[in-house]
C-alpha cells in the first residue's frame, strides 16, 4: 500500500472515532434546539397576553371614573372652577364625606324611625362610606366621620341635608334637609369631554374638557366663558329647566379645563381622581 494511501486511511479511523467519541454531545445539542423552537409560540402567546390595553373615550374605564362634586350648591356662583387647580387636600372633610356617600350603593341604606324634618329617614353602616372614600377618592386621604351634609348639588338626589353620625353604632341616619333654600337664580356648569391621553404605562389618565357656566333666573338663562361668570357668551329663554341640555353653547368659545386620573391611589386597581386644572390652549 502506498504511503499516501496510508495517510488517507489513518485519518478516516481518526474521524470515525472522533465523531462516536462526540455523537452523545452532537445529539443533545441538536435536541436541546429542536426544544427550544418548541417554546418559541409560547413565548410569543405570553407577550401577545402582557400587552398594554389601549384606552379611548368610550374605554368602559373612562366611563366609570367618579368625578369630584366641583359646585357644591346650585344656588351658590362659588365653585371649585374658581381655582387654578385642585387636588383632594382642597375637599373639606363634609366635601370627602359627601362625595363617598354619593358612590354608595342604594341597597345599603335601609328604613329608620323618622327622625328631624324627613318622613323618609334611612340608616347605613359607616363602614360603607369608608370603603368608598378609599376606592373613588384616595386609600391616603385623611378624614373623620362626623356629620356631614348633602348640598343642593345638580344632581338628583333623595338625600339632600344632613346626615348624623352616631359613633355608638358607627351608623349613619338621615335627617332631612331642615335648612331648604329654593332661590329664583340658580347655577349649572357646562362640561364636554373632547380629549384623553394616557400615559405610555396606562397609569395615568388626562381628559380634556370644555367648560361653561350657566346662570338661570326664572328661566332667562346667560351662558358664561369662566367661573366667575364675567364673559357672557349666550342669552336665552327656557320653557322649562329640564331643556337646559338643549341650550347652544359654541364651545369654541370655552376654556379647557384637565382632569387627571391615577391608578394606585385608591383600592383595588381603579382610577383615582389626582387633580383639576385649567389649561390655557386659547
Amino acid at each position: 500500500m502506498k504511503k499516501d494511501s496510508l495517510i488517507i486511511v489513518f485519518i478516516m479511523f481518526i474521524s470515525i472515532g472522533l465523531l462516536i467519541f462526540f455523537l452523545p454531545e452532537i445529539y443533545n445539542k441538536v435536541q436541546n434546539f429542536e426544544a427550544s423552537k418548541e417554546k418559541l409560540p409560547d413565548i410569543k402567546l405570553k407577550e401577545d397576553e402582557e400587552k398594554i390595553e389601549t384606552i379611548t373615550m368610550d374605554s368602559e374605564i373612562v366611563n366609570n371614573l367618579v368625578y369630584p362634586i366641583m359646585r357644591n350648591d346650585k344656588n351658590k356662583l362659588e365653585s371649585y372652577f374658581q381655582l387654578e387647580s385642585i387636588t383632594s387636600s382642597n375637599f373639606s372633610n363634609n366635601d370627602i364625606l359627601y362625595n363617598a356617600f354619593l358612590d354608595v350603593y342604594d341597597g345599603y341604606l335601609v328604613d329608620h324611625v323618622g327622625v328631624g324634618c324627613t318622613n323618609n329617614s334611612k340608616e347605613f353602616d359607616a363602614t360603607y362610606l369608608s370603603s368608598r372614600i378609599k376606592n373613588i377618592i384616595g386609600r391616603d386621604i385623611n378624614y373623620k366621620f362626623e356629620d356631614f351634609t348633602v348640598p343642593n348639588i345638580n344632581k338628583n338626589n333623595d338625600y339632600i341635608g344632613l346626615w348624623k353620625y352616631n359613633s355608638t353604632n358607627n351608623t349613619y341616619v338621615y335627617y332631612g334637609d331642615c335648612n331648604k333654600i329654593d332661590n329664583t337664580t340658580i347655577y349649572y356648569d357646562y362640561q364636554k369631554l373632547y380629549d384623553l391621553k394616557v400615559s405610555s404605562d396606562n397609569n395615568v389618565l388626562y381628559l380634556y374638557y370644555y367648560v361653561g357656566f350657566i346662570k338661570i333666573d326664572n328661566n332667562q338663562y346667560i351662558v358664561y366663558s369662566d367661573p366667575n361668570m364675567k364673559n357672557e357668551i349666550a342669552t336665552g329663554t327656557l320653557d322649562s329647566i329640564d331643556d337646559i341640555n338643549n341650550i347652544a353653547i359654541d364651545d369654541d368659545k370655552l376654556k379647557t379645563y384637565r382632569y387627571t386620573f391615577k391608578s394606585g391611589l385608591c383600592t383595588y386597581d381603579n382610577y383615582c381622581f389626582s387633580k383639576g386644572e385649567w389649561i390655557n390652549d386659547k
